[in-house]
């Protein structure tokens, strides 16, 4: 079967489908989310992109699918918890974190300050008058 209509592509990643693109991917997938295959039947759903742009995928129509909002927030999450450690050696290999701990060494021997002799303290300045003005 071919297309009647040009498939749609995102400009870039952060380029959100428009409204007649959303209504045809909601259509192909028979107005069913993708993750818990129940009815999509409330304006809220959520177009999860599959796979994830982070693995690679592209912001193109054939990429995504419905979702309900609140199974994608839960698959999101279960994927950022699955990545993290991934990230964080990324992270580490190339720099962009420092390590936790500071590499410690032995302190400077602590030397015998000579008392000073010579000087004394200054007299305490009064700074407030005790004197009352009249009214």
């Amino acid at each position: 079967m071919t297309r009647s209509v040009p498939e749609w592509r995102g400009k870039t990643d952060n380029h959100m489908p428009p409204a007649t693109v959303r209504q045809r991917i909601l259509e192909r997938a028979n107005f069913k989310c993708w993750i818990c295959e129940g009815e999509i039947d409330k304006p809220g759903w959520h177009a999860d992109h599959v796979p994830p742009l982070k693995d690679g995928g592209e912001n193109r129509e054939s990429m995504i699918k419905p979702a309900h909002a609140v199974c994608h927030r839960r698959l999101t999450a279960r994927q950022a918890i699955e990545r993290a450690p991934i990230e964080r050696k990324k992270m580490k290999q190339s720099g962009a974190i420092r390590p936790a701990g500071k590499i410690r060494s032995a302190p400077f021997p602590k030397a015998d300050k000579p008392k000073r002799e010579g000087k004394t303290a200054l007299p305490p300045k009064q700074l407030f008058s005790n004197t009352r003005r009249s009214a």
